[in-house]
């Protein structure tokens, strides 16, 4: 609404007195005008210089601005809806640090939250159905069944992750999938996320045999690869696939890398030493065969022997 206070004459003042009165209240009015137009535009300068670099951020990638929303462990602990993100979160880091070590980009797929390893037992029968008559891809999805099998059973010494390699074929840079169940979530078995890290610890090791093959550091000098290594025994590879990831979970524990409570500690040594005694028996059995010596040539490039105590 226009407002014609202005237009109106004060009687008895000259009109000569009333224009210029007029003229310069209109003046001042103006002034005011352009110092709170000045005033908003440098309010809003201020404003935009302050949230611009966010707004940037979010537009460039709105992925990452989701994830600075961090779910903690107790969050996971108590909300199983969380736990799926929650493990990517945690695996994320630890994936990228594993690819830079062992020049092994891309060995890992999915990190798949499988409460009763449900959805690692159906892809296993899947693939017994696929291959049915391929007797080593058999072999290999009825050894998963057998491992989620034993994980169900042993509610203390049992998988809490399971490794799985879809191609089946491994040491061909093939990436492998990690279903983490339900008891990494029970707090007497798992008490914090850094006893976490150390689950993750052992299963990313195994995906880097599957994609590489296994990291010895001396070499087999008596075992020809091409004429003896389908003459070792399957237990023999498996004993020497756990050992080597208790091995690099152990290492890690002890360098004080991953401060894991004591008993998930007590646990990992009892463990590892029981692979390792099991692995050390090859050793002792057909002296010179392709077994003892892939067996004594796994053993020499192992650091604990057979495992610290306290």
């Amino acid at each position: 609404m226009r407002n014609g206070r202005d237009k109106r004459r004060v009687k008895g003042v000259p009109r000569e007195v009333e224009l210029a009165r007029i003229k310069e209240e209109t003046s001042r009015k103006r002034r005011r005008r352009i110092v709170g137009w000045v005033a908003s535009i440098g309010l809003l300068t201020t404003l935009a210089t302050a949230t611009l670099p966010n707004v940037i951020t979010r537009i460039k990638d709105p992925i990452k601005a989701e994830q600075t929303v961090r779910i903690s462990f107790e969050e996971a602990l108590n909300n199983p809806n969380l736990r799926q993100t929650y493990l990517r979160q945690v695996a994320d880091p630890l994936i990228k640090d594993v690819e830079q070590e062992f020049d092994a980009q891309g060995f890992i797929g999915r990190i798949v939250y499988d409460p009763n390893f449900e959805i690692l037992e159906e892809t296993s029968k899947k693939g017994l159905r696929k291959f049915a008559g391929d007797p080593k891809k058999e072999a290999y999805f009825r050894s998963t069944l057998r491992s989620i099998e034993e994980a169900r059973e042993d509610r203390e010494f049992g998988h809490l992750g399971q490794t799985f390699l879809p191609s089946t074929e491994a040491c061909k840079r093939n990436p492998s999938d990690i279903h983490i169940g339900n008891l990494t979530f029970e707090r007497a078995i798992v008490a914090s996320e850094e006893d976490l890290k150390a689950i993750f610890d052992h299963e990313l090791f195994h995906g880097v045999v599957y994609f590489r093959g296994m990291p010895i550091k001396k070499g087999l000098v008596n075992l020809n690869p091409k004429k003896d290594a389908s003459m070792i025994n399957p237990e023999l590879i498996s004993i020497c696939d756990e050992v080597l990831a208790y091995h690099r979970e152990l290492g890690l524990i002890e360098k004080g890398v991953r401060r894991v409570s004591s008993l998930f500690r007590q646990r990992t040594i009892a463990t590892y030493n029981d692979f390792y005694l099991r692995l050390k028996a090859f050793t002792e059995v057909n002296n010179g065969s392709p077994e003892a010596t892939f067996a004594r040539g796994v053993l020499g490039s192992l650091e604990y022997h057979p495992g610290p105590r306290r």
